[in-house]
């Protein structure tokens, strides 16, 4: 029988850790491990949340980019229209790259909306324009990872 992903990559950071504790602090050997043991504490993180993480931001994303189809001109509304419709297509497929592929649409589209808000003066998209600068924070806050090292 196979481990699943987590068994591994938790084996695999335990054993890291239990390495790192019997090295001397500060030492190549140690900071090549502590290295190593961040990118699979990520990886075991980011696994476990992607799907989630991802629908998330995909549910979140069309609904600015369909509150921005109020505000924009043709032809980036059938843009915006047409990202929408892209990233509802095969709800049931949730593997991650599928997601990761519907999210790049996504914010594509985004970024079109963005720069159409940046140069338009109007209290709705100056409220969605703000609204979008918050859902980007938090989704790079969502992916920041701090960890100290001893």
């Amino acid at each position: 029988m196979r481990p699943s992903i987590e068994v591994v990559l938790a084996s695999i950071k335990t054993n890291t850790s239990d390495k790192l504790a019997k090295m001397p602090k500060g030492s190549p050997e140690s900071l090549a491990t502590f290295g190593l043991h961040t990118v699979l504490t990520i990886a075991a993180r980011d696994f476990d949340n992607a799907a989630d993480r991802s629908l998330r931001e995909i549910k979140a994303l069309s609904k600015l980019l369909e509150r921005g189809i109020a505000l924009t001109p043709e032809p980036l509304k059938a843009t915006l229209q047409q990202s929408i419709i892209k990233a509802q297509e095969h709800p049931d497929d949730i593997r991650v790259s599928s997601l990761e592929r519907k999210l790049d649409i996504l914010r594509s589209a985004l970024i079109e909306l963005q720069t159409h808000l940046e140069i338009s003066t109007s209290q709705h998209g100056d409220q969605l324009l703000g609204d979008t600068w918050h859902f980007l924070a938090l989704a790079n806050k969502q992916r920041e990872f701090f960890i100290k090292p001893w």
